[in-house]
């Protein structure tokens, strides 16, 4: 099977592979503009601080909280988890060229019964040379690799810890992703990997999600204590946001999800309108705007629409490119729209469109 997953993909496969190797993907997931945007949030020095751990950013954090709690990417995980899911760490991960993250089993979800699943979203430089290194099939091994390796150097290189799962299991392999930036990785939380940037383009960052069915308990790791032996705080409960089916049977403690982002702008409604065409020109400038709405969304946390006039032979503005998503729709006359498929330009091409034809 491709480890390349559609949205058609049916979810007896979808579980089966992740029993058969405990990873998944790459996965579509976020576009370009949405990449660039998260990025964009994640670099605002006020964001709030994640709570009581490192990991609880989702807590916190409107942003990160709504790509986790998407839709799509539930969907993904119900027939993996079970419909009651609860979001349990959420983490930013800047890792500059030539770093790597030593092999390892994530410490909340190492035991043999653990119930959990990751999600991996590189958001700049990410490809198969800067993202994550797996370990397939170790997610059965009943043992982490920081206790398979407890008498190894701390630098475990792929080759030995390749030699240590196949004593444990002959058919284990290594899987290296060819993951682009938004796109998705899911990975059993038992899984040995290791995470590193070879690559030349630069510090890559990605977002981490990690989620558990509602009845696996996670606990708290002792602060900076992630070597064999585990060692857990006694005292201290996870703060976990249900984010999926019912908390009737959930283990660890539930935190409601943080607020919507703050906005003086007002939500906008759902509202028609009748426009007269034509609509006047500008006989100076040559184009014309006539904003419609624009505000947030239980979506989008802005969108904006506006109609615009734009007189014959005239142009509004030289090619660009924008952070957003755009959709245009002609209603009146015929205009030709310059199109390019890669940000180089290199394929570019006119389309004339005419009313009723939107791109």
């Amino acid at each position: 099977m491709s480890n390349r997953v559609t949205e058609h993909m049916r979810t007896e496969p979808i579980a089966a592979e992740m029993q058969q190797r405990g990873v998944i993907g790459p996965i579509p997931f976020l576009t370009p503009a949405e990449c660039a945007a998260l990025d964009r949030h994640l670099s605002d020095p006020d964001l709030p601080a994640p709570l009581e751990w490192q990991k609880g950013r989702a807590v916190t954090d409107r942003g990160i909280y709504d790509i986790a709690a998407r839709p799509q990417l539930l969907d993904l995980l119900r027939p993996l988890l079970g419909d009651d899911i609860v979001l349990w760490g959420a983490t930013v991960i800047h890792r500059p060229p030539g770093n790597t993250h030593p092999w390892h089993t994530d410490v909340e979800t190492a035991a043999p019964d653990a119930r959990a699943i990751s999600a991996w979203i590189p958001l700049r430089h990410g490809s198969r040379e800067s993202g994550l290194l797996f370990m397939g099939g170790s997610h059965r091994f009943g043992r982490s690799v920081q206790e398979v390796a407890a008498s190894e150097s701390p630098t475990l290189t792929d080759e030995r810890a390749l030699e240590l799962a196949n004593a444990l299991d002959p058919s284990a392999a290594l899987i290296r992703p060819d993951v682009q930036d938004g796109e998705l990785i899911l990975f059993d939380g038992r899984i040995w990997h290791s995470g590193r940037n070879d690559g030349a383009a630069g510090a890559r960052r990605a977002l981490l999600l990690q989620y558990a069915a509602a009845d696996t308990p996670i606990p708290m790791p002792t602060v900076r204590s992630y070597g064999w032996p585990f060692q857990f705080q006694s005292d201290k409960r996870m703060p976990t946001i249900l984010v999926s089916g019912a908390a009737h049977r959930a283990r660890n403690r539930l935190v409601p999800p943080p607020p919507r982002l703050a906005t003086s702008v007002p939500m906008i409604k759902t509202v028609a309108r009748t426009i007269p065409l034509p609509l006047a020109e500008d006989a100076e400038k040559r184009w014309r705007p006539y904003p419609q709405f624009r505000g947030p969304t239980n979506a989008c946390t802005s969108m904006s629409c506006h109609i615009s006039v734009l007189s014959a032979g005239h142009c509004p503005h030289p090619p660009h490119i924008h952070a957003e998503e755009e959709l245009l729709v002609v209603l009146d006359g015929a205009v030709e729209i310059e199109l390019a498929e890669d940000l180089g330009r290199s394929n570019g091409g006119r389309h004339r469109m005419k009313p009723g034809v939107f791109c």
